[in-house]
């Protein structure tokens, strides 16, 4: 719960993106290591811990999105489809997971292979730091003579929602991957 509030503070001093590139490093890293770092459970719950920071950067770079980057109509759907990733991610994971680990007879290379995934996301985190950020929304209030429909057309179809699910997919992955073991 504490490092919940580290990763806002983290969000908000040095940007989301340095949030999500963290939740991204800590999902990844550890499933990484597991290999060669994990022969006691010691070592173990230590590299779970770790990986378990990963929510703490995460999740308050998702609100920050969602608020900072969609207008007010779309920010429930952004959110929810959000929510969706982290679900979708987490059930492929469990499943991933240890179904990989049988076929090739060991959970710690198991590991270190899904955290592939979680090193997609943080490559293309960092690739989205460099590139050009999204405007803000139009805060001003004027009145919207568009329809819901046309706002959830355009919610669903911006590049920054599919961002959003992609890197949030990638990091629920990488932290479910061993909970099925």
């Amino acid at each position: 719960l504490m490092m919940l509030v580290v990763g806002g503070l983290v969000c908000d001093r040095f940007g989301i993106m340095t949030a999500l590139l963290l939740g991204l490093f800590f999902t990844a890293a550890p499933a990484s290591l597991t290999p060669w770092f994990a022969s006691t459970y010691t070592e173990m719950l230590v590299l779970r811990i770790i990986g378990g920071f990963s929510s703490a950067f995460l999740f308050p770079a998702m609100g920050a999105i969602v608020a900072l980057w969609f207008p007010s109509q779309e920010k429930g759907l952004v959110s929810g489809l959000m929510g969706a990733s982290v679900s979708v991610g987490s059930a492929i994971g469990v499943i991933a997971g240890p179904a990989l680990a049988a076929a090739i007879g060991s959970w710690r290379q198991m590991s270190a292979l899904l955290s592939i995934v979680g090193w997609l996301g943080f490559v293309f985190a960092l690739f989205l730091l460099i590139a050009k950020r999204p405007k803000p929304p139009d805060s001003g209030g004027n009145a919207r003579l568009e329809s819901t429909q046309t706002d959830f057309k355009r919610a669903f179809f911006a590049p920054m929602t599919w961002i959003g699910i992609i890197l949030t997919f990638m990091a629920a992955w990488g932290m479910q991957c061993l909970y099925g073991i």
